[in-house]
């Protein structure tokens, strides 16, 4: 990807180069539960000035709702990308669900 691709991304999504991202692509049923405990930990430890951030991607359309819904009862924020939405708060999870 180039350089001009990237920023424009890191900047749509409110993401900065010193930023911890973790990406989770074509989860399945119990894995966004498993993936949300780890992320609860790591903040809770988590001992760096870099903010740990976390990109969901369900395997299938139809868990769209259902990864929002898990998302939501650990505590999180999700931000849509179906609704243009972007990382704002330390809390939030970005829901790619297009």
């Amino acid at each position: 990807m180039p350089d001009s691709e990237k920023s424009k991304l890191e900047k749509e999504l409110n993401i900065s180069v010193t930023d911890f991202v973790i990406v989770a692509g074509s989860t399945h049923e119990g894995e966004e539960d498993a993936l949300l405990n780890i992320l609860a930990d790591l903040k809770k430890v988590e001992n760096t000035d870099k903010p740990i951030k976390m990109i969901i991607v369900p395997r299938h359309p139809e868990r769209f709702e259902r990864a929002n819904e898990i998302i939501e009862q650990h505590g999180f924020t999700p931000k849509r990308f179906s609704k243009q939405e972007f990382f704002e708060g330390d809390n939030d999870i970005y829901l790619l669900d297009a």
